[in-house]
């Protein structure tokens, strides 16, 4: 089983790669990086996704993000060698909800993502 140790030893090359290119600092931001290169995983993702699910391929992209965070919480927080394992996984109630230039954009588990022109309240 890959642990988060292997995880980080994987994705160490690409992230430092993809910092240089983009003029940043590992040392220096790391934040900064880990926010630029996930949001360039999600257009990746928004450019690449033409499916019935998810008509708006922003959607789609806001979507990953949400169950991405799933993910991260789960294999951050879980003690695998305890007696009872509850994992969330991607399906855990991690909801994204934003405005963008006057339109909400709502991501949550078990309800259809949606944008509208609802104003953010």
């Amino acid at each position: 089983m890959m642990t988060n140790e292997d995880r980080v030893d994987d994705i160490g090359p690409s992230v430092e790669d993809f910092a240089l290119r983009m003029g940043l600092s590992i040392e220096v931001e790391p934040g900064d990086v880990a926010g630029d290169l996930i949001a360039a995983v999600l257009h990746w993702l928004q450019a690449n996704t033409d499916c019935e699910e998810h008509p708006d391929p922003r959607l789609a992209a806001l979507d990953a993000a949400r169950r991405g965070i799933g993910h991260y919480i789960t294999e951050t927080n879980i003690d695998y060698s305890a007696e009872e394992v509850d994992e969330l996984g991607p399906d855990s109630f991690v909801a994204i909800d934003a405005n963008c230039n006057g339109q909400r954009w709502l991501v949550t588990p078990h309800i259809k993502p949606d944008i509208s022109g609802e104003p953010y309240a």
